[in-house]
């Protein structure tokens, strides 16, 4: 299970879903934007650069 997946694994309801659907939404809208697997919390990538993260 990736960083990403197991943070998203351990929050409560509603905000898991809530999260979850942000995240798709936002890597949804760009194929240059990616999530970045080496942080604890989701971090979306862009450019090289950490610029969201959903904590």
């Amino acid at each position: 299970m990736k960083k990403v997946d197991a943070y998203f694994q351990q929050l409560p309801e509603p905000q898991k879903s809530c999260l979850l659907a942000v995240h798709s939404i936002i890597l949804a809208q760009d194929p240059n934007v990616t999530p970045n697997g080496n942080t604890p919390c989701p971090c979306i990538v862009t450019k090289g650069k950490c610029s969201v993260t959903s904590a």
